[in-house]
C-alpha cells in the first residue's frame, strides 16, 4: 500500500467472475483475515499517513457468517455485520481525508457497486478510487495454483439442445438490441452456451473462462491445458472456418489482450446483474474501444428454462436424491435413539456419504448445513469443530443440503425431531410446513413476477405472529450453479415465471437461542391446464413438486391443516412412495423402503375431532399395500 501511495485498501471475498464459491487460488480474503466465511465479506485495511489516519483492518460479513468471523479472525480485526455494501463507502469517509486514496481489485469489484463507491467517495470528500490489482496478489507467498483439471462435455445438455443452437438463440437477442458482441464473465453462463463443465471451484461443475460471442465468431478463453481433445471436437475447434460454426479457444490471459487491441468501434453488451455482472476492469478495457449496452445478459432467462430433455432429467436426479435422502434420515432416526455421541459435524458428513455411491453424483451442491437446538436457529449455519454440537432428543436439528449430478442440481431441507417434541417445536413445524403447501398448490397468472411468490409461502408463518429474514426461494440450474434466477426476494423485482423454471420454496421459523424449523422443496413450473368453462381464458401457470423427501410426522398436527392442504400432503407422499419407492426398491435399501412408507402415511383429509398427529396419521390401506407389491415385484423382474 504504502508503494503504491494507497491509504486504504478493500478486499472482497469475490473473483473475476463473481462465484459464490472461489477457488483456493482465488482465497485472498482468506489469505489477508484468516475467514474462511464467504458471501458478500469484505475487509479494509488502512495504514498511518500523514494526516493521521488510523491503522485499522475491519472485516464486514453477513449474519450467517459472524459467529465463524468472531472465531476466527485474530485481535487485530474488527468485526462488523454487512447489510449493504455501501457500508464501507461510509466506514471510509469517517475515518478519511480530503485527496487521500483508496485502492482496490477492479477485476473483482462489480461495475455498478465500483461506480457507487467512487461517486461517493468522489462528491463527499474528493477521496479517490484507484484501480490497483497487484496488492494482495504481490503480497501472498505461496499461493496455490490455478485449478488444472480438464473440462469435460455435459452431455445431457447436448442432448437437450445442442450448443450450436444456443448461441443462435443468444445471437438472436443481440439482433433485437442492435448489438455487435456479448462478453460472457459468468462461469454458469459459459458452461450453458457451450454445453461444456469444469472442476474448477468447490460445489459448482464450472469453468474457468470467459466468452466473447460475435455475430460471425465464437472466442472461448480458458487455460489451454485444461481442453482436452475431446471438448476440442464438441466445440468444433480444430480447423476452424469463418464459415463454419465452431469456437476459436485462446489463452485465458488473451482476453484482457484482445480486449486492449484496437479496432473498429463496435457495441458490446456487458451484463449489469447485481451478482453475476462483469467487472469494473471488464467495463473500463472494453469501453476504450467500443460502445457498451448494458444490461442483464441474454443467457440468464435462457439457462433459466429448462427444455424437455433437461426437464426430465431434473426429475430423475431429485428421485435419486429422495432415494438417498430417505436413506439417511432412516439411518439416523436408527442410530441417534440408540447412540447418543452424534454431532452436527458428523451428521453433515454422512448425509454426502448417502449420496456418493449413485454413478451420476459429483459433487455436493454447496457446503451441508446441520443446526440442531440454538444453531437450528441460525439460518444456514454450517458446521464446525470449534461449534459442534450433539444431536439430542429435546429439540429440532435442520438439515439443509444438495447434490450436484450430472442430470441435475437439488437442494432440500428437512426439519427433524428424534424425540417428543413440545407443542411450540409442533406449531412451528406445521405453519412452516402450512406456507410451503401453500406456495405449492397455488397458480398464479403467467405475467407474474417471481418475487409476487414471496408472500404466499410466509403467509402461514406471518399468520403466528413470525417472520424470517432470509428470500422464500432462488432458482435453481441444472448441474449448474445452485442459487440462480429467478429469485423470490421480499419487496424486490425479479424475472418473471416461465414454464420450465426450476426454484425452491423455503419457508422458515428461527427462535432465537432455542430452535429453528426449515422446510424446502425444488418446484417445476408448468402450464395449468384451460378451463373447460373458459379455454380461452387468461394463462395460469402451477407448480409441480420436484422434491421427493417425507416430512417429519411427529411434528405435523393435522388438525392446524385445512381440507386442501392434507389433500395436497396425501398427494405428494403418495408421488414419494410411487417414484421413490422404485428407486430404493431396486436397489434395493428396505430399511430405507419401510421407513419412507411409514412416513408418507395416510392423512385423514375431513377430521373433526383434535387427535393427536401421530394417530391422525394411519397407514395408507389397501391401496399402499398394493402399490408396495407392485414395486416388489417389479423390483423382481429386473
Amino acid at each position: 500500500m504504502a508503494r503504491h501511495g494507497l491509504d486504504a485498501y478493500i478486499v472482497p471475498y469475490s473473483d473475476e467472475h463473481q462465484n459464490e464459491w472461489v477457488s483456493e487460488h482465488n482465497q485472498r480474503l482468506r489469505w489477508l483475515t484468516g475467514f474462511s466465511g464467504a458471501g458478500g465479506s469484505v475487509a479494509v485495511v488502512t495504514r498511518s499517513t500523514p494526516s493521521n489516519v488510523r491503522e485499522e483492518a475491519v472485516l464486514w460479513t453477513d449474519a450467517r457468517f459472524t459467529d465463524l468471523a468472531d472465531e476466527q479472525l485474530d485481535c487485530s480485526w474488527q468485526l462488523r455485520q454487512l447489510r449493504s455494501p455501501m457500508q464501507v463507502a461510509d466506514w471510509l469517509l469517517d475515518r478519511l481525508s480530503v485527496g487521500d486514496k483508496v485502492g482496490a481489485d477492479s477485476r473483482v469489484v462489480l461495475h455498478q457497486l465500483w461506480d457507487k463507491w467512487q461517486h461517493r467517495l468522489a462528491s463527499e470528500r474528493s477521496i479517490e478510487l484507484v484501480e490497483q490489482d497487484d496488492v494482495v496478489d504481490d503480497a501472498w507467498r505461496g499461493r496455490p495454483p490455478r485449478p488444472r483439471l480438464n473440462a469435460f462435455v455435459h452431455k445431457m445438455g447436448q442432448r437437450g439442445l445442442s450448443w450450436g443452437n444456443r448461441v443462435l438463440e443468444v445471437r438472436k437477442a443481440l439482433q433485437q438490441r442492435r448489438v455487435d458482441s456479448l462478453i460472457l464473465t459468468a462461469l454458469d453462463e459459459v458452461a450453458w452456451l457451450l454445453n461444456i463443465r469444469g472442476r474448477d471451484l468447490p460445489h459448482a461443475p464450472l469453468l474457468t473462462a470467459y466468452v466473447w460471442l460475435g455475430m460471425h465468431d465464437i472466442v472461448l478463453y480458458v487455460d489451454r491445458d485444461k481442453v482436452p481433445p475431446i471438448v476440442e471436437s464438441h466445440l468444433k475447434s480444430t480447423y476452424c472456418t469463418p464459415n463454419r460454426l465452431c469456437t476459436i479457444i485462446r489463452p485465458y490471459e488473451a482476453f484482457w489482450t484482445d480486449l486492449e487491441r484496437p479496432s473498429n468501434r463496435t457495441t458490446v453488451w456487458i451484463s449489469n446483474h447485481p451478482r453475476l455482472g462483469a467487472s469494473k476492469a471488464v467495463q473500463v478495457t472494453a469501453h476504450r474501444w467500443h460502445d457498451l449496452h448494458y444490461e442483464w445478459s441474454p443467457v440468464i432467462p435462457l439457462k433459466s428454462v429448462k427444455n424437455a430433455v433437461e426437464v426430465e432429467a431434473m426429475r430423475s436426479a431429485h428421485a435419486l436424491d429422495g432415494a438417498a435422502m430417505c436413506e439417511l434420515l432412516s439411518f439416523l432416526e436408527d442410530q441417534i435413539v440408540t447412540d447418543a455421541m452424534w454431532t452436527e459435524t458428523r451428521v453433515a458428513a454422512r448425509v454426502d456419504y448417502f449420496r456418493r455411491p449413485e454413478l451420476s453424483f459429483q459433487s455436493t451442491a454447496f457446503p451441508t448445513h446441520v443446526g440442531f437446538g440454538p444453531h437450528g436457529a441460525l439460518p444456514h449455519y454450517v458446521p464446525r469443530n470449534s461449534s459442534d454440537r450433539f444431536i439430542g432428543r429435546d429439540s429440532t436439528v435442520v438439515i439443509d443440503s444438495g447434490g450436484q449430478y450430472d442430470n441435475g442440481t437439488t437442494d432440500v431441507t428437512r426439519t427433524l425431531h428424534y424425540g417428543s417434541p413440545s407443542r411450540a417445536h409442533v406449531e412451528a413445524y406445521t405453519r412452516v410446513l402450512q406456507g410451503l403447501i401453500d406456495m405449492s398448490r397455488t397458480a398464479v397468472p403467467a405475467a407474474m413476477g417471481a418475487h409476487g411468490l414471496d408472500s404466499l409461502a410466509r403467509h402461514a408463518v406471518w399468520e403466528g405472529g413470525e417472520n424470517y429474514a432470509h428470500p422464500s426461494g432462488h432458482g435453481i440450474g441444472a448441474f449448474l450453479n445452485v442459487h440462480e434466477e429467478p429469485s423470490i426476494f421480499y419487496g424486490e423485482n425479479a424475472q418473471r415465471l416461465q414454464v420450465g423454471n426450476f426454484f425452491t420454496v423455503e419457508p422458515g421459523y428461527y427462535k432465537k437461542g432455542d430452535f429453528g424449523v426449515r422446510l424446502e422443496n425444488v418446484l417445476e413450473v408448468v402450464l395449468k391446464p384451460p378451463s373447460e368453462d373458459d379455454p380461452d381464458g387468461p394463462t395460469f401457470y402451477e407448480f409441480r413438486t420436484a422434491t421427493l423427501v417425507p416430512f417429519d410426522v411427529k411434528l405435523i398436527d393435522v388438525e392446524m391443516l385445512s381440507p386442501q392442504q392434507r389433500h395436497w400432503l396425501n398427494e405428494y407422499n403418495a408421488r414419494v412412495r410411487q417414484e421413490v419407492g422404485e428407486v430404493l426398491m431396486s436397489k434395493p435399501q428396505m430399511t430405507a423402503f419401510y421407513w419412507m412408507m411409514n412416513h408418507t402415511r395416510y392423512v385423514p383429509e375431513h377430521c373433526c375431532p383434535r387427535v393427536s398427529s401421530a394417530a391422525a396419521l394411519r397407514p395408507a390401506g389397501p391401496a399402499a399395500a398394493a402399490m408396495v407389491a407392485l414395486l416388489v415385484l417389479g423390483a423382481l423382474a429386473r
